[in-house]
């Protein structure tokens, strides 16, 4: 479930602080960004401890946060939590605050949100050998159940395993999507699935994927990338999904973080190739009339990204 929130204008550095508790070394004066409500100076209590810099102390200060709200005898203030946390699971690192979420459940008159929550947590930030026990079954029979008793449907897992880092996994995998035709692979959206293990493989956890995957993208030569993102739609749109996720923040709050770095210095890089080969790329930016078909993946690349002032080539 998503709320809309109105845009808010960020003008400090300090609001950009994320819950791994990576700080911008270089901050855009301003970013404009939907959602930033929960989020900015005066924002709901689970997310101002959140962004707490000190890793120690923004444990502590969360957990509190999430008894005040969670554990509220208001159903008002304990419903905006459970809604808040529920939209958190995905962009943020709540495996700490997971023992609470889950005990919050019991007697909670959103069981279903909480149990969503918790389950997105375990299955994307629990440690390594833990979310491998987790997507097994799903993975080598494709029928499985999440912690908390959901169904866990094979592409969901073998999307979570790729994105994830869980290189053990992918012999299995190789060989189940081997086996499959190409059209339900498309159907499915599974053609993303190998790009993300040659991306991702091996990162120490689900939040590094994004800065994992743009270490190895600088590495390889401009040219031969230009053709792959061309010619290989299923790396096309892995490495598209790893520049949202990589610049992604707690409720709609942006930062410039590693990743974020990383995949602006690579789109300047690209940049500045396109510009040194000249006619053999349409001069274009974010917003700009297009020819006809797909637009450049490029300027989707760009337009992922916050709106914050470009390094330019």
């Amino acid at each position: 479930m998503k709320t809309a929130f109105p845009v808010v204008r960020i003008l400090s550095c300090a609001a950009l602080l994320f819950a791994a508790g990576a700080v911008t070394s270089a901050c855009s004066p301003v970013i404009e960004l939907p959602g930033a409500t929960y989020c900015g100076v005066g924002g709901h209590p689970i997310c101002v401890a959140l962004l707490i810099e000190e890793p120690e102390k923004r444990i502590v200060e969360t957990r509190q946060a999430i008894r005040d709200t969670l554990f509220s005898k208001d159903p008002a203030a304990r419903r905006q939590a459970s809604v808040l946390l529920s939209s958190l699971a995905y962009g943020a690192d709540l495996y700490p605050f997971l023992d609470l979420i889950e005990s919050s459940g019991l007697e909670s008159d959103d069981r279903s949100w909480i149990s969503a929550a918790a389950d997105q947590i375990a299955l994307r930030r629990a440690p390594r050998q833990l979310r491998i026990k987790l997507l097994s079954a799903a993975i080598r029979s494709g029928g499985a159940t999440t912690p908390h008793g959901d169904p866990l449907y094979r592409p969901f897992a073998l999307y979570l395993a790729a994105r994830g880092g869980l290189e053990e996994f992918q012999p299995a995998i190789a060989r189940y999507l081997a086996a499959l035709e190409p059209e339900r692979v498309r159907k499915r959206d599974l053609q993303k699935i190998l790009p993300f293990f040659e991306l991702c493989g091996g990162s120490p956890s689900f939040d590094d994927g994004p800065r994992v995957a743009f270490q190895r993208l600088m590495d390889l030569q401009e040219g031969a990338l230009e053709e792959r993102f061309t010619s290989d739609e299923g790396f096309r749109d892995a490495v598209l999904d790893l520049v949202r996720d990589g610049t992604a923040g707690i409720a709609g709050v942006r930062r410039e973080s590693a990743a974020t770095a990383l995949i602006r210095k690579f789109v300047a890089r690209q940049l500045a190739y396109r510009a040194s080969q000249r006619g053999l790329f349409p001069t274009l930016s974010p917003g700009s009339t297009e020819p006809p078909g797909p637009k450049d993946w490029l300027v989707r690349m760009q337009e992922a990204l916050p709106r914050v002032q470009w390094t330019k080539p």
